[in-house]
């Protein structure tokens, strides 16, 4: 049949036109002549002297007529004159031109027409997927919004509905994303963040297996006709074309990363990930799926089209939001960053004593404050010869700068040095190392323990403390007349004489004892500062809000107090309550003392604390005493070396005032001093009498430097060990140390040492009844926070000669008067302290 009805009659059906066309017998032209009539003819001459007798309404004269193969059946190779208008007229006198196909006979005519209408069958599927595919953008999958809809719309006329999703369960790609980096589990792919109309995807899809609304999300609207979804469908997951404007809106990316790679992303606060974040204007957010629990780290800058970073630890997702370029931008940088992955190993024995327990929870906290990855692995060969936790190791991964100086510590080496300083074995001996409970309770006391619930305050505590349970103990104030007398006298409490078991010594110089000067090794001294504070108790994880001893009871669980382990949490008055804390004392008794600087002026000072704990694997670790480097900073310059103490003994004492805002703790330590212009300024030197020359250069390797003396901006780092340090048999804490296996030279041993953290002291002092006064901001780095504490140190603020000597008669007044000024601090009215809420009975 033709294509559309012929607007000439006397045209009979196509096949039988088609044989009139190849006959041999002459056949009589009908009144009316189409010019497709003649097309193996000559067509007869025009008569251009009379009008054409064919209707105005028709089609024109020498207009060619469309079949269904698309082609013009009227052209000839042998005739020019085919598009000569014809009319009718008289013939019979105009020879005719024989047929081209005298020769072709009914079977190949047959043949020939069978050819030509493809009588053989439909198109095969293969044919048709080879059309569908010339229509596919050849060199870009990102088009325009009008390039898209082109190619959509030729889809849908060419083809139909069927056709289309035999192409699709043929050709259809799957959902998952090829994965780019080695660190990736799966990926899901990017998909646009759309509301309204355009988030409508359509269920009459039936999507051959899961996942398509992934790729349709954006892109199938609600006013579309079925074949104009299937066409989308077909562009989005067999060809993966995507419109622009759609790509370059907000959207989200998921990937699976491995258990390794996931697990440096999550560990602490990444500073590296938050820089990333920051580059392209995100939010760095880490949300916890196991429990309800979230935490979130913002960055300062303003974010673009609602773009951030989610870390999902209960399926090791790495979810993106932002548009898709952005997206694959910043999974190239973590790639960058995550490429650069450490790990390092070594025994749990190296660090942990036999009682300590080390659980996963603490693991996690350490690779919170290290960024890093800490975990336990047990050694199997080990553990045929030894069990529990002596045949475990602890393996640390974190990425590492790729710019960082080996010669100071890695994060491997500060997990190290936390464990150790935590769970090691004690810094000293038992018997060099005390600590003291200096509590008297009222006749009729009612104390009891008040939970600690600022979390600010946790800041300031050591790290492995701060995920356990403390309270104060405190006293209810009484109120009736029999009590007020025990209240007026516990107003006047000071620390005990228990509180100070070491004497208040002086340093021994020539002119004082007109003798010569004895080596540094032979002069021991003792300092005696008292912190303010609370000093909070442990608690049991069982129990909540207010503890044991409620409502004036006496938990029969509850161990005895002096048992239970003790912290002090710093605490300062009110900046008001310090107005009237500088006096100038007793008037100077001497010229000297005159002219010395005046007791009420304040002076001000920055000490950098080096501290070092014996390591557990030197032979000398059960008798080393411990070290203490005093740097003094100024800001801008590199510290000058001023001090170093060889620590023998040491004792805490904790003073409790439950009637008071805060309680007292005093340090007492009993140490040997090197001043630091004993030790020469380069370990090179040769004329180094002390030998203390790999201190030296531990000091020369670090990077010890304040910047503008603003706290957080100071870069410090060092080494992780200080090895071979020889120090003089004397201030060994054994007096026998011919068979501890350490090199002896010169009545030398020596020692190796483990860095154990530092502190940055800036301190503002003053005098406050002949005693010293500080107001301190501490700086402790990584693993013990940043606080600001007040306290009372035992050196004369109104006299330079130093000490009374213990044989002294004024030696027992002198430590009398030090307690009366800690207790005065904490009753009197020189220092306001500010009664916290919770403590009010």
């Amino acid at each position: 049949m033709v294509a559309r009805r012929p607007h000439l009659s006397g045209i009979v059906c196509l096949q039988c036109e088609f044989r009139r066309f190849h006959s041999t017998t002459q056949r009589r032209l009908p009144r009316f002549v189409a010019p497709t009539v003649f097309v193996h003819v000559q067509r007869p001459a025009a008569t251009w002297n009379r009008r054409p007798e064919v209707p105005a309404n028709h089609l024109p004269r020498n207009a060619p007529a469309y079949f269904h193969s698309g082609r013009e059946l009227y052209q000839s190779q042998l005739h020019s004159n085919a598009d000569i208008p014809l009319t009718n007229g008289d013939l019979a006198d105009e020879p005719l031109d024989e047929p081209l196909d005298e020769k072709i006979t009914d079977a190949d005519a047959e043949q020939i027409w069978n050819s030509l209408l493809g009588e053989e069958g439909e198109p095969t599927e293969a044919e048709v997927f080879s059309y569908i595919d010339e229509l596919r953008p050849a060199d870009e999958t990102i088009l325009s919004e009008s390039a898209f809809s082109k190619s959509a719309r030729e889809l849908a006329e060419g083809f139909t509905v069927a056709q289309l999703l035999a192409y699709i369960r043929k050709y259809r790609k799957p959902t998952t994303q090829p994965t780019v980096y080695p660190w990736e589990v799966r990926r899901r792919p990017w998909v646009p963040d759309v509301s309204g109309d355009e988030a409508v995807v359509d269920s009459k899809i039936k999507a051959i297996g899961p996942g398509s609304s992934l790729l349709l999300k954006g892109y199938i609207q609600a006013s579309m006709t079925n074949k104009e979804r299937v066409v989308v469908q077909l562009m989005r997951e067999c060809w993966g074309v995507s419109k622009r404007e759609v790509m370059e809106a907000a959207g989200r990316l998921d990937v699976t990363v491995q258990e390794l790679e996931f697990a440096l992303l999550t560990a602490g606060a990444q500073t590296w990930l938050r820089d990333i974040s920051t580059a392209y204007s995100t939010i760095t957010t880490t949300t916890a799926t196991a429990s309800r629990s979230s935490s979130r780290s913002h960055s300062r800058s303003q974010t673009r089209h609602h773009r951030h970073i989610e870390l999902l630890p209960g399926r090791q997702k790495l979810r993106i939001f932002a548009p898709a370029s952005t997206a694959d931008a910043i999974l190239a940088e973590i790639h960058g960053m995550l490429c650069q992955a450490t790990t390092k190993r070594f025994p749990l024995a190296d660090v942990a004593r036999q009682d300590a327990v080390i659980t996963p929870a603490v693991l996690r906290a350490v690779g919170a404050l290290t960024g890093s990855w800490v975990r336990l692995l047990r050694n199997e060969q080990a553990a045929k010869d030894d069990s529990g936790k002596r045949s475990s190791e602890v393996v640390v991964s974190w990425v590492a700068a790729a710019d960082r100086n080996t010669d100071l510590e890695d994060t491997g080496d500060l997990v190290y040095r936390l464990l150790l300083r935590a769970f090691g074995p004690t810094s000293l001996p038992a018997a060099h190392a005390t600590s003291v409970l200096d509590y008297t309770p009222l006749k009729r006391s009612k104390a009891r323990f008040l939970a600690e619930t600022d979390e600010s305050s946790r800041e300031t505590w050591p790290w492995e403390q701060r995920r356990g349970k403390w309270a104060r103990l405190i006293e209810p104030a009484p109120l009736d007349a029999s009590t007020a007398r025990q209240r007026a006298a516990q107003a006047t409490t000071t620390p005990s004489e228990e509180a100070l078991p070491m004497a208040f010594t002086r340093p021994t110089t020539s002119a004082i004892d007109n003798q010569p000067s004895p080596m540094w090794y032979q002069a021991s001294r003792t300092s005696t500062v008292a912190t303010f504070g609370r000093v909070l108790h442990a608690q049991s994880m069982h129990h909540a809000g207010l503890l044991f001893g409620v409502e004036g009871a006496t938990s029969d669980m509850a161990p005895p107090l002096p048992d239970l382990a003790r912290i002090l949490s710093p605490t300062v008055p009110p900046l008001l309550g310090l107005s009237s804390l500088a006096d100038r004392g007793p008037a100077p008794a001497t010229v000297e003392d005159k002219a010395a600087v005046p007791p009420s002026l304040a002076t001000t000072s920055t000490t950098i604390t080096l501290r070092f704990l014996p390591d557990p694997k030197t032979a000398l670790a059960s008798r080393a005493p411990l070290l203490e480097v005093f740097l003094d900073a100024v800001p801008g310059q590199r510290p000058v070396f001023s001090q170093l103490h060889v620590v023998t003994a040491t004792n805490t004492s904790d003073v409790l005032f439950p009637t008071q805002p805060v309680d007292v703790r005093i340090t007492q330590k009993q140490f040997f001093a090197l001043p630091g212009a004993d030790i020469l300024p380069t370990a090179d030197a040769e004329s180094n009498n002390t030998g203390l020359g790999p201190l030296v250069r531990f000091l020369d390797k670090s990077q010890l430097q304040l910047d503008g003396g603003q706290p957080g901006a100071a870069v410090l780092a060092t080494p992780l060990r200080l090895e071979g340090l020889p120090l003089p048999a004397d201030v060994l804490l054994s007096a026998e140390v011919d068979n501890t296996g350490g090199a002896q030279q010169h009545g030398q041993v020596a020692v190796d040492y483990v860095f154990a953290g530092l502190e940055v002291r800036r301190r503002v002092a003053t005098a406050f009844e002949g005693w010293t006064a500080a107001l301190t901001s501490v700086e402790a780095g990584r693993g013990d926070g940043r606080w600001t504490e007040l306290n009372l140190a035992a050196i004369p603020a109104s006299s330079v000669s130093g000490f009374p000597s213990a044989g002294d008669a004024s030696y027992d007044a002198s430590k009398a008067s030090f307690r009366q000024a800690v207790g005065h601090m904490v009753h009197g009215d020189r220092v306001q302290w500010l009664m916290r809420h919770r403590q009010v009975v």
